[in-house]
């Protein structure tokens, strides 16, 4: 992982460390960076006792939560940092006092100068896989949950991420003709479900 990024990370981390109390962590976002989100909120449900819930970004703005607050850190993402329901949701969190992350490929995007604490990634770079913003998640997330219930287990977790260029190389050699003949026959289709299969990232977590 870059070292800009890693230092990006680092310092939202020490602010993690610095509250005293966290009563919910809130994802915050649209489209696929939304889908991004879940299995971020998935882990922290298997491993701790803090709620963690996933929002579209107008509908955390439309029907802000009553326990948003100063105890509350929210992470939110764009990838061109101009959704502007992401955006207004990132500023009413942090008016509130809410911790905010915020996850952009774009450096000075209105998302960017909107949260109190910025986390750049890669896109349509394929040179090394862990700066791109799944990985870039997973890296926080471990680290949040290092900080609320220290463990070894989270610090293996956040250096397996290392490994997960390797990773995704060796699956896009191994189904890429597979994903290209899926795009081929079903590009046309009004409704396709994406699903996770959880069975698969809990025993992964139980693994890491």
């Amino acid at each position: 992982m870059k070292r800009e990024h890693m230092e990006q990370i680092n310092a939202a981390i020490e602010a993690v460390k610095a509250k005293k109390n966290i009563n919910h962590i809130y994802f915050v976002a649209c489209g696929g960076s939304m889908a991004l989100m879940m299995p971020a909120q998935y882990i922290l449900d298997c491993e701790c006792e803090i709620p963690a819930t996933v929002y579209t970004a107008n509908e955390f703005v439309h029907r802000t939560p009553r326990a948003l607050g100063t105890d509350s850190i929210l992470i939110s993402c764009s990838m061109q940092g101009k959704t502007p329901e992401t955006v207004e949701a990132t500023r009413l969190a942090r008016e509130k006092g809410a911790l905010t992350i915020s996850m952009s490929h774009s450096v000075g995007s209105p998302l960017w100068e909107a949260t109190e604490y910025p986390i750049h990634y890669d896109w349509l770079d394929e040179t090394d896989m862990t700066n791109h913003n799944h990985t870039i998640l997973h890296c926080l997330v471990f680290n949040i949950l290092n900080v609320i219930q220290p463990s070894e287990k989270y610090e293996r977790a956040c250096k397996a991420i290392d490994k997960m260029d390797g990773i995704f190389k060796a699956n896009i050699e191994k189904y890429s003709s597979k994903a290209l003949e899926f795009g081929k026959n079903y590009k046309r289709e009004e409704v396709i479900y994406t699903m996770i299969i959880s069975r698969n990232l809990e025993r992964s977590c139980q693994q890491s």
